[in-house]
């Protein structure tokens, strides 16, 4: 049994290093060609392996991502006594994932650079992808280097806190297996603005602010 999380690496080739883009390629046609079921992730995920590697679709199961009990609202006490330990602003936008390409970060900075509010803060956590380079060059030609907090990686246990502590959760990114940081911000009860493509809006579920990522 194999399980698609997304075909990122055939849809967007260009936004992945060569090397990679190969494996991922050659790895996952002969796998899905040698399972006897597989696992998609959303019907999105399911869609696209039909689509992109001709698997039929009765070979195919969705079973949709699960959210960890411990993402759930925290109380206000807890909630601002780590916002003081780990010295984060009282009002920001959390975005949550690897800085590569496909999350559209460089599109999102250069989209908060035309809010005018200074009490907001952009907090990108998430660990250096690929490609990362353009967005650290975006925030530094648009003089955003006070307002804009990379955060680096996070650890699991501490991410229902930082969901938490956020004014809004952002995910514009241009293309999802499922998108599952948006249903943990969405169970921490933190409003979530998401891309209205791919697997986004049916992770979303009707309780998110959909946008166009382009």
């Amino acid at each position: 049994v194999v399980t698609i999380h997304d075909l990122s690496f055939l849809r967007f080739p260009q936004l992945f290093r060569p090397a990679n883009r190969l494996y991922l390629r050659i790895m996952t046609r002969l796998s899905t060609q040698r399972a006897r079921r597989i696992i998609a992730v959303s019907r999105h995920a399911a869609e696209e392996t039909t689509r992109l590697l001709g698997i039929g679709p009765e070979r195919i199961n969705v079973v949709y991502h699960g959210v960890d009990p411990a993402f759930r609202p925290i109380s206000r006490a807890d909630v601002e006594a780590f916002r003081q330990r780990a010295g984060l602003p009282a009002r920001y936008a959390l975005f949550v994932g690897t800085l590569e390409p496909r999350k559209n970060l460089a599109r999102l900075v250069e989209a908060f650079a035309r809010v005018r509010d200074d009490t907001l803060h952009l907090v990108l956590a998430g660990g250096k992808g690929w490609f990362y380079d353009e967005l650290y060059a975006r925030v530094e030609t648009l003089g955003l280097q006070h307002a804009v907090t990379f955060a680096g990686y996070v650890p699991q246990e501490d991410l229902p806190l930082w969901y938490n502590a956020a004014t809004a959760f952002v995910y514009p990114s241009l293309y999802e297996g499922f998108g599952l940081p948006v249903v943990e911000a969405q169970a921490c009860g933190v409003p979530v603005l998401t891309s209205d493509v791919s697997s986004l809006p049916e992770a979303a579920g009707g309780a998110s602010v959909l946008v166009d990522p382009y």
